[in-house]
């Protein structure tokens, strides 16, 4: 299952991807791939919990990050939203970095942008046309009108191991 696309404030090795991986899903790094190649289908991913595609971007955010979970009971608590953003909270803990992903409360051209802090805002973002890779900025920002509550402070998901 395609989970989200995350955008990350700064390129990251795979070592450093695997291990906030581990620290938002609780899934053991050995059962986390990192690649650039584009997923040929769960078959080849059998040992496999977590797929973690990485494009190389430029402007504000250097990695577009591509996950896929490929165990199903991660799948299923992954849906949820509010376990949605404890896993990227613990992303951008874990990465130091700023991550923005599609919440599924906001609408379609708008983005939540959670930083290392746990602090939240609302972007938009743009794209640059002017460049050969992919090129995303942020035009707008604003403060997340639900940065307090309970629901978004809840734990990230439970392991599989």
């Amino acid at each position: 299952m395609i989970w989200h696309d995350l955008f990350v404030d700064r390129w990251v090795d795979a070592r450093e991807l695997k291990q906030a991986a581990l620290a938002a899903f609780g899934v053991p790094v050995h059962h986390i791939e990192v690649t650039e190649d584009v997923p040929r289908g769960e078959a080849a991913h059998h040992e496999r919990h977590l797929l973690l595609r990485r494009m190389r971007q430029s402007r504000d955010f250097p990695l577009q990050l591509l996950v896929v979970i490929l165990d199903d009971r991660l799948a299923r608590g992954a849906l949820e939203p509010h376990r949605a953003l404890a896993a990227v909270r613990a992303f951008a803990a874990a990465l130091n970095a700023s991550v923005t992903y599609g919440a599924d409360d906001l609408s379609d051209s708008e983005w939540l942008r959670v930083r290392p802090t746990g602090e939240l805002s609302i972007v938009t973002l743009d794209t640059d046309d002017d460049v050969d890779v992919d090129s995303f900025f942020v035009v707008d920002e604003r403060p997340y009108r639900d940065q307090d509550s309970t629901v978004h402070r809840a734990a990230a998901p439970a392991s599989t191991s």
